[in-house]
């Protein structure tokens, strides 16, 4: 294992998880991170994060992202960010490297170019550029609140309000004997066919950092969506009537871990 493959940072076997909802309130929270990278553009960010397979909880991916140099893109001061990539189901000896140039603005940390190595060609995107705007021109905001926007019904399901803001609740987040008390923040996908596609749910503490992220799809994209439904209990949200599950088109889910989540100096996680 090189200096560069990720795996290093993490365990083979995930920790034992579990997430149980809480009556503490939380103020805002200034999440500084690429959502949902997990990396803040700032010289000396090093952040690393891994999916661990839901079934198995066995290490699926691993990626590490560094803050390197100062960059500039179209005259704006900004950093180069060096990503590093291990994917089990591609090729599990071969970390691809990739490059960001990205900045933290007053209200969100966002993407200025990307170079991606894909299939051994070097490709690089910009602002601008219709495949750039498409994969890389969104970014949350930095201001992370639940105001009441996704209100949970009788059922367990969640209708959305015309409040704003995406947090959805406040949470205990235990990941192995660590216990981090966080804002669960939804962040819901484009429309296919008027059908959200995707939801991305995560766990973020009172420091800004994210601890647990789970991507959940929308059942028009898994055939199997009843079989898998039945075979996970617990891995679903309903909202405004769609169901999501924590299931890719192939079939498989992870729960995402960052070093935020298995660092001991934390200052906001409570051994226990």
């Amino acid at each position: 294992m090189d200096a560069l493959d990720p795996r290093h940072r993490f365990p083979a076997v995930g920790p034992v998880i579990s997430v149980e909802a809480s009556e503490e309130r939380l103020d805002p929270i200034d999440c500084q991170e690429l959502q949902w990278w997990f990396a803040i553009p700032r010289l000396g960010d090093r952040t690393a994060f891994a999916g661990y397979d839901v079934d198995t909880g066995e290490l699926g991916f691993a990626h590490e992202v560094v803050s390197t140099v100062p960059d500039r893109v179209n005259g704006r001061d900004a950093v180069e960010l060096l990503f590093s990539e291990w994917s089990r189901d591609h090729d599990g000896q071969r970390t691809a490297i990739d490059r960001f140039t990205c900045v933290l603005d007053d209200d969100s940390a966002r993407w200025l170019a990307v170079t991606l190595d894909v299939d051994d060609e070097t490709r690089t995107l910009t602002e601008g550029d219709p495949e750039f705007e498409a994969d890389w021109g969104g970014a949350g905001p930095r201001r992370l609140v639940d105001s009441g926007r996704y209100q949970q019904l009788a059922d367990g399901s969640y209708r959305i309000t015309d409040t704003a803001n995406s947090g959805a609740g406040v949470y205990r987040v235990r990941i192995g004997h660590r216990v981090f008390t966080s804002l669960r923040v939804f962040d819901l996908d484009h429309a296919f066919a008027g059908e959200p596609t995707g939801l991305g749910v995560a766990f973020v503490e009172p420091g800004g950092r994210t601890v647990l992220y789970q991507q959940y799809f929308g059942r028009a994209l898994n055939k199997d969506w009843q079989a898998w439904r039945a075979a996970h209990p617990g891995r679903e949200i309903v909202i405004n009537g769609n169901l999501f599950l924590q299931c890719d088109p192939t079939g498989r889910a992870y729960d995402v871990l960052t070093t935020a989540s298995l660092e001991t100096s934390s200052a906001h996680a409570l051994e226990e």
